[in-house]
């Protein structure tokens, strides 16, 4: 049973994802689901290194994702919230 996924676009973006769907004769659905299912497969095969450009190319992709590791005593903290919310009270 096929389930709908609904995204909100701007309506620049809408008129490019149009376009592309129309130049690859297909559905803007059908589109976005083979792209999607593409990045997927992507994702989830493992990345082997080939050359040096490879690793530049993989640590300049990480190095631009989003958010930072937290301090060791940020993690610290949470592992002794769980440690002592693990703890059993008398």
């Amino acid at each position: 049973m096929s389930v709908r996924i609904q995204i909100l676009v701007e309506p620049d973006e809408k008129h490019r994802i149009q376009r592309a769907a129309r130049l690859a004769k297909m559905s803007v659905g059908g589109w976005l689901r083979k792209l999607a299912l593409e990045r997927l497969d992507e994702l989830e095969r493992p990345h082997r290194f080939r050359s040096a450009e490879d690793l530049v190319a993989f640590f300049a992709r990480v190095a631009d994702d989003e958010g930072c590791e937290p301090d060791w005593e940020e993690h610290e903290g949470v592992i002794s919230q769980s440690i002592a919310a693990g703890r059993a009270t008398s």
